[in-house]
C-alpha cells in the first residue's frame, strides 16, 4: 500500500489525528477505532430491548387488526347501505303501483257496493209492486187500507170525492161508511188501475195510489243511500 502526504500552499506541517500519552507508544491493546471494528466485534441488543421490540412488534400487529376490523365493519354498513339504498329504488315504483291499486278498489268497492245497493232498493220494490199488485187484484178489500191512511193524513181537510179503479167501488164504499164518510161521492174512473185511488179535497188533492207510495218509498231510499 502507498500512501502520500497532502500539504496545503501555505506549507504547514501535518498534524496526527491522534498520538500517544507522553512516555507511551501506541501498543495493540488501545480501543480500536470505528473503522477498526471488525465484523465479529460487532455489539449485541440486550434482552430487554429485545423484548421491548417484540412487544411493540405486538402492538403494532394489535393495531392492524384493530383496523382491519374497523375497516371491515364500516365496509360493510356502506355495503348495507347502499344495498338497502338500491333495493328501495327498485321498490318504489312497484310500491307506488301498489298504492294506486290498492286505491283503485277502494274507490271500485265503494262504487260496487253503492250500485249494489241501489239494485237492491229497485229489486226490492220491483217484488213489493208485484205482491201488492197482486193482493189488490185477488182480494179487493186489500184497497181499505190505502183509503183509512188518506183519510187519517186528511183529518182537517173537507174531502169532496174520491176517484177509484172501478173494480174497487164496492170495498171503498164500505170503507167510506165504517169513517163516517158516507156523504163524500165516490166516483169510478174506467182510466185508472188497480191500486188507484185519488182523494179531492176543497184544498187540492192527496194521490194515495200503491204506485204513487211505492215511488215515495224509493225515493227515500235514494235520500239515505246519497
Amino acid at each position: 500500500m502507498s500512501c502520500r502526504l497532502l500539504r496545503d500552499s501555505r506549507g504547514l506541517p501535518a498534524v496526527p489525528l491522534f498520538e500517544a500519552e507522553p512516555g507511551k507508544t501506541p501498543s495493540s491493546s488501545a480501543a480500536p477505532l470505528p473503522w477498526q471494528l471488525s465484523e465479529g466485534t460487532a455489539q449485541q441488543p440486550s434482552n430487554d430491548e429485545v423484548a421491548r421490540l417484540r412487544e411493540r412488534v405486538r402492538e403494532l400487529e394489535a393495531a392492524a387488526l384493530r383496523n382491519a376490523e374497523t375497516v371491515r365493519t364500516a365496509a360493510l354498513r356502506e355495503g348495507e347501505a347502499s344495498g338497502y339504498e338500491k333495493a328501495a329504488a327498485a321498490a318504489r315504483p312497484v310500491m307506488e303501483k301498489l298504492a294506486t291499486a290498492i286505491a283503485d278498489i277502494g274507490a271500485m268497492r265503494a262504487r260496487v257496493r253503492g250500485e249494489a245497493e241501489q239494485d237492491l232498493v229497485t229489486l226490492s220494490l220491483a217484488i213489493a209492486r208485484r205482491i201488492l199488485r197482486r193482493e189488490i187484484s185477488v182480494d179487493p178489500d186489500a184497497v181499505q187500507g190505502l183509503v183509512r191512511s188518506a183519510l187519517e193524513k186528511l183529518q182537517s181537510r173537507d174531502i169532496t170525492r174520491v176517484r177509484v179503479f172501478p173494480g174497487h167501488e164496492d170495498a171503498v164504499r164500505r170503507c167510506l161508511a165504517a169513517a163516517h164518510a158516507g156523504s163524500v161521492e165516490l166516483l169510478p174512473d174506467p182510466a185508472m188501475q188497480a191500486g188507484d185511488i185519488l182523494v179531492e179535497t176543497s184544498r187540492g188533492n192527496l194521490d194515495a195510489s200503491v204506485e204513487t207510495q211505492l215511488r215515495e218509498i224509493e225515493r227515500g231510499f235514494a235520500d239515505r243511500l246519497r
